[in-house]
């Protein structure tokens, strides 16, 4: 649980950063997955393990979103570029 709050922690620290930090929040989310996974194997009542599986599931979310905005700055960098491209060729 102590890993899991720093994490969390770290999360909070990288989105509220100006920089990009997309490759180290799915790297924290791996680790918050495996933090999970530890938490709801060693959890001896059903409702800690449903609610893993809940936590998980929104993890999954998060990661998803943050693998797209990754994919759109990606494309909006490289049409940037294109452009400059083609306005220096006319």
């Amino acid at each position: 649980i102590v890993r899991t709050k720093s994490h969390l922690h770290q999360f909070r620290n990288i989105m509220d950063a100006d920089a990009p930090g997309g490759r180290k929040l799915n790297f924290l989310l791996q680790e918050l997955n495996r933090e999970l996974n530890t938490i709801g194997a060693k959890a001896e009542k059903a409702d800690v393990a449903h609610g893993v599986v809940e936590l998980k599931a929104e993890v999954e979310k998060i990661r998803e979103q943050i693998q797209n905005v990754e994919l759109s700055d990606y494309k909006c960098e490289k049409l940037c570029v294109e452009k400059l491209v083609r306005q220096q060729l006319i």
